[in-house]
């Protein structure tokens, strides 16, 4: 029997992401727009829980770039599962698809000689804004210490149109309160 904090379903079709369906009020003093900021944890034992996101962001300018940016840490506790990703132009027409030969494996500590904590890291090479990019990733992490930091707006200067977190846990598994 599993608990849920939240429900979140997903449509079965294709959605379809345009420029135009954000409304003008988000675009004002923003650099970019998260229309889909989601985060969802999933613990199945006491050993671990798998993160599930789903990004889509639409960058309106140079100084959005870095909210296109795919950062995902890693470290001997955790394994990244599968990672997806697209881009599209403003009308929503998909321009490419991540594939697995884009996205670079780099030491996350770049001053130590040796370390374990590890990124995936992957920005888009697009050159001209606005652009919209959607990323999917998973990561099965084997030690419970903590969970991350739910943050729905990253950062200045964004909007956000959508942002949730779930936790789905088993029964037994849920903190007692």
């Amino acid at each position: 029997m599993l608990a849920c904090c939240a429900l979140h379903v997903m449509p079965a079709v294709a959605q379809i992401y345009t420029m135009n369906s954000i409304p003008d009020s988000l675009k004002e003093n923003a650099n970019a727009v998260y229309l889909i900021n989601n985060t969802e944890y999933e613990r199945k034992s006491l050993a671990g829980y798998t993160i599930k996101r789903h990004i889509v962001v639409a960058v309106l300018n140079e100084k959005g770039r870095d909210e296109a940016l795919l950062a995902i840490y890693y470290d001997q506790n955790t394994r990244v599962g599968s990672i997806k990703g697209c881009f599209y132009n403003p009308a929503g027409a998909k321009i490419a698809k991540i594939e697995k030969k884009d996205i670079q494996d780099v030491s996350a500590c770049q001053d130590v000689f040796f370390s374990d904590s590890r990124l995936k890291t992957f920005l888009p090479a697009i050159n001209q804004c606005p652009y919209i990019v959607e990323y999917e990733y998973n990561i099965h992490n084997n030690a419970v210490i903590g969970f991350d930091v739910w943050v729905p707006r990253p950062n200045y200067n964004t909007s956000v149109i959508s942002a949730t977190l779930t936790f789905n846990s088993q029964a037994d598994l849920m903190p007692k309160v």
